[in-house]
């Protein structure tokens, strides 16, 4: 009977991948789970594979290296060696015909779990463990768990390896990386049915105010704008008619610009405040299109055009409460206004602009590339960018540590210089990313830039495939490295992210998708559970908690003002929250054994994440 098994399990692979789609060879896919195929070709079935799950692809090759390691059995093996060898080859068959496999929970990109959270052993560490040797698993666990093979500084692998008949190179190839959990993507609620072109988080509540061009919203009747708060989506007012194109948030007031229509009279923006919108128009500029917007306590500036022309621009300040200035004439469009510590932050597709006096006369023609400038004080002085190492349209911005990050649209292939991510800093221009890096021709874009990690790390939304020829690959939402240059995907979304906020320890994107991986609808809205020190970088990261893991209660100190806190357990769930005054005990005996999770929010919005572990 065993005989009979070993033959189904050398010949499995070859036999029931053959016939499956035409989804791409073995070789590109077994090389995403291990980079050590690069050396094996010979090994690898030319042939064409569909994997439906990824365990279905570490399982194919966890078989194929056992193939390999039986037929090249070394010939200078000692007798213990060699029954040691081939006996570990038939205990990996086993654990592979088993398919469990480690959970990759804190890792964005594909990544070696040495032993899981839920006890769960790679390849090699199981290995390591049926032989006897436990202790070196417990000891690489517990210092160098994510490492591959080949980095692991733990004393006792080569030892390991030579005792049992193998070589530490046939152990880089035996351990698999894992993907990270697709799970952690879900919908909001039932999503809308239409784009959703701007995700605005509310500083003043912790609110997610969501625009776009639809008329229902979780099912229910909505016209172009709702919130997200308390997890539940629900419509802000009846919301507003027409074309909203940028929402901005000032003074608790949330303000919808567009070309908007009321009681059939247009609009250019309206204001919701005590549950009721009002509709406004810029004097002597009645029936313009608003494209962008910006309120900063009693200040709002606003880019509009006249819908005859709308390559020519104008940008009006409201300062107080009644009085309008126009600041600019323009050519091109304005998408995107904010502040940074340079001054207000104009970005789009735009070459030069006419800056006006306070008697409204032409006083600058300022030439720029895409981005102006305008300074907070003084003589808000305005300037534009000159380097060319920036995108043909530059959609959205943010600013981190006094550097400012463009994203926007370049052609992949054209005759553009290709950029779709900068870093502008020392009045420097300098590119990240080019559309280049991702697959495929044609147009590429970055249409929403956040702060991702607490390491400076962005979220970039946008326009994208990245299909790498190893590792994880993804399209329209990642994480980008910019120390280390590196795209770690969140999701496969079938079309475009518009816009994406960072709240609560949790990613939230919308835009013009329907689903994630081609089966999890999203109708437009998603989100991601954050399971690693996502969010504001504002709150003390020396917060301590202790003991971890615990058995009744934990401490938390390092806290200087009132906080809040959630506990969620390994699926996200809402176990246990509160709030936090100076030190604090939480007492959880309650809780059974595993893995949580800590929330701990400011007042001012910032939010670091803590795993605990209850024994």
């Amino acid at each position: 009977m065993k005989s009979f098994l070993f033959l189904i399990l050398v010949v499995w692979p070859i036999v029931f991948f053959a016939h499956t789609s035409n989804d791409g060879s073995y070789f590109k896919q077994l090389c995403e789970i291990n980079k050590e195929w690069l050396n094996h070709k010979s090994d690898c079935p030319n042939e064409e594979v569909s994997f439906k799950t990824d365990e279905d692809a570490i399982q194919a090759h966890l078989f194929l290296v056992c193939n390999s390691l039986t037929k090249n059995t070394p010939a200078d093996l000692n007798k213990n060696q060699l029954e040691s060898r081939l006996q570990l080859i038939q205990e990996l068959r086993e654990y592979a015909v088993e398919k469990v496999f480690p959970t990759n929970l804190y890792h964005a990109e594909r990544r070696p779990y040495f032993v899981d959270d839920f006890g769960v052993h790679c390849a090699v560490g199981y290995l390591m463990s049926e032989s006897g040797s436990k202790d070196l698993v417990a000891e690489i666990r517990a210092n160098e768990n994510y490492s591959y093979i080949t980095d692991i500084k733990t004393p006792g692998v080569s030892e390991w390896a030579f005792e049992h008949g193998f070589t530490v190179d046939e152990l880089k190839w035996i351990q698999p990386a894992y993907v990270p959990p697709t799970d952690h993507v879900s919908p909001i609620g039932s999503g809308t049915n239409g784009p959703v072109n701007k995700m605005v988080r509310n500083y003043f509540n912790g609110d997610v105010i969501i625009a776009g061009e639809f008329d229902s919203l979780d099912l229910e009747p909505c016209l172009n704008v709702g919130v997200y708060q308390n997890n539940q989506l629900s419509c802000l007012g009846t919301g507003v008619s027409g074309k909203v194109n940028d929402i901005t948030i000032g003074d608790g007031k949330v303000i919808a610009l567009g070309e908007l229509n009321f009681q059939g009279l247009n609009y250019t923006m309206a204001v919701f405040e005590n549950g009721v919108w009002d509709y406004m128009n810029i004097p002597s500029r009645e029936g313009v299109v608003a494209t962008a917007g910006y309120s900063n306590m009693n200040t709002l500036e606003v880019a509009i055009h006249h819908p005859t022309n709308e390559e020519l621009q104008e940008i009006w300040i409201l300062s107080g409460t009644s009085t309008w200035e126009k600041v600019m004439t323009l050519n091109g469009t304005i998408y995107e206004i904010g502040a940074s510590s340079q001054g207000r932050v104009f970005t789009g597709k735009i070459n030069e602009g006419i800056t006006y006096d306070n008697q409204g006369l032409p006083e600058d023609t300022i030439i720029t590339n895409n981005v102006f400038f305008r300074e907070n004080y003084g003589n808000q002085n305005w300037s534009g960018i000159s380097g060319t190492d920036i995108s043909d349209t530059v959609w959205t911005f943010k600013e981190i540590n006094s550097q400012i990050y463009f994203g926007g649209t370049a052609i992949n292939g054209g005759n553009s210089n290709g950029v779709v991510l900068t870093r502008y800093f020392n009045n420097t221009l300098q590119p990240l990313l080019l559309a280049s890096t991702f697959s495929g021709f044609g147009s590429v874009s970055i249409n929403s830039v956040g702060l991702g990690l607490s390491d400076g790390s962005l979220l970039i939304g946008g326009d994208f495939f990245y299909e790498p020829f190893s590792g994880t690959y993804g399209k329209n939402i990642a994480i980008y490295n910019v120390f280390e240059n590196m795209l770690s995907p969140l999701a496969i979304l079938d079309k475009r992210v518009n816009s994406a906020v960072i709240a609560n320890n949790q990613i939230y994107f919308g835009g013009d998708f329907r689903t994630n991986l081609s089966s999890t609808e999203l109708n437009h809205l998603g989100k991601y559970e954050a399971v690693s020190d996502i969010g504001d970088v504002n709150v003390d990261s020396k917060i301590n908690i202790f003991p971890n893991p615990f058995v009744d209660a934990v401490e938390i100190k390092g806290v200087d003002s009132k906080c809040a806190y959630q506990i969620l357990d390994g699926s996200g769930r809402l176990i246990r929250e509160g709030s936090i005054k100076s030190e604090k005990t939480i007492q959880l005996r309650d809780l059974t054994s595993g893995i949580y999770l800590l929330n701990i929010q400011s007042e001012s919005g910032g939010v670091i994440t803590k795993r605990l572990v209850k024994q």
